[in-house]
């Protein structure tokens, strides 16, 4: 099964999207882009997928926390700038349950417009029950 969080923001924004987990599983992979546009110099950004409702980039030891992305440009000159990341992590096993909620949570600063996608690979099959794909 492949769950898909995406968020938009110009601002940090805790619980950007969410998904609800349909079985127990194991998340096998992750993949994640985020792609942003920076107005001004000194701009920071991120990302993190997670367990919790709120986010937790700046805690230390902390158990919700799935995956976190933070990146930051530093432009030699002015004017609007924009950038791509992209990251896969392969041959993981995360343990997952029915009925848990898995959050996207985004953080910028300077009114930097990010966009975030989180795919989320696990190792179950096809969904149980009839679902619409279109």
């Amino acid at each position: 099964m492949i769950y898909k969080l995406y968020g938009q923001n110009a601002v940090s924004a805790d619980g950007q999207a969410s998904v609800d987990v349909r079985e127990d599983d194991s998340i096998e992979a992750i993949a994640l882009s985020m792609l942003t546009i920076q107005p001004v110099d000194g701009m920071q950004w991120g990302m993190e997928v997670s367990f919790g409702s709120s986010s937790q980039f700046t805690i230390n030891d902390t158990n919700s926390t799935i995956i976190s992305m933070k990146d930051s440009w530093r432009l030699v000159t002015s004017g609007a700038a924009s950038t791509g990341k992209h990251l896969v992590l392969p041959q993981l096993n995360i343990p997952i349950s029915a009925g848990e909620r898995i959050f996207l949570h985004l953080n910028t600063t300077n009114a930097v417009t990010i966009q975030a996608t989180a795919f989320l690979y696990t190792k179950g099959g096809p969904a149980k029950v009839a679902t619409r794909r279109r």
